[in-house]
């Protein structure tokens, strides 16, 4: 005769043992964010595993941003320009960053997408306000300015290189003639991680 109580604990736990194995089985592991470069379809819990196109970018660089307009490269220290690449504070958009440029000590972050290993900066400021810029022949004056930057730059490794058309229209002081109103130039842009 069967013991019936010792018979339905081994029922039990053959049961246990086939629920937390079909358990298992179903669970996989891998990134589960759409927007990822490696995004496992078929994962259905998160690994911490996610790679981004644009986390090659994120860092500060030191490097150079080379201008021809006399305007540009005074407010530009081009010699050794640090800028950094952030993500955005509203980070739903995993290919977004901001460019950000140091003009004259202050910061211009130029929103930007990555896609793959090339970054595109294409944005708009406006009313930037630079203080007690010294401009030859001008002097030292206070000038607003609306800034486009448009162009593209690739990174390999640690070294970014890439070129942006820079676009400041001066709107305040209006009545200087010794001032351009529009300064439009072609910048190379390199650069190293720190």
């Amino acid at each position: 005769m069967v013991n019936t109580t010792r018979f339905i604990a081994f029922l039990s736990l053959i049961g246990l043992v086939l629920l937390f194995s079909s358990c298992s089985d179903d669970e996989v592991l891998g990134c589960t964010d759409s927007q990822s470069s490696n995004f496992n379809p078929d994962a259905n819990e998160d690994d911490g595993s996610c790679v981004f196109d644009r986390d090659a970018f994120i860092g500060e660089y030191l490097g150079t941003f080379t201008c021809q307009d006399p305007l540009l490269v005074t407010l530009l220290n081009n010699d050794s320009l640090r800028f950094e690449i952030t993500p955005p504070v509203d980070d739903s958009d995993r290919s977004i960053v901001f460019f950000t440029l140091m003009i004259d000590g202050l910061p211009l972050p130029l929103e930007s997408t990555v896609s793959g290993n090339v970054l595109t900066v294409s944005d708009t400021i406006r009313d930037i306000v630079i203080p007690a810029l010294d401009i030859p022949i001008v002097g030292t004056i206070n000038i607003t300015a609306d800034v486009i930057g448009n162009g593209t730059a690739t990174v390999v490794g640690d070294d970014i290189n890439g070129s942006i058309d820079l676009q400041l229209t001066i709107t305040e002081p209006t009545n200087n003639p010794l001032l351009p109103s529009e300064i439009i130039d072609n910048c190379l842009l390199t650069g190293s991680r720190q």
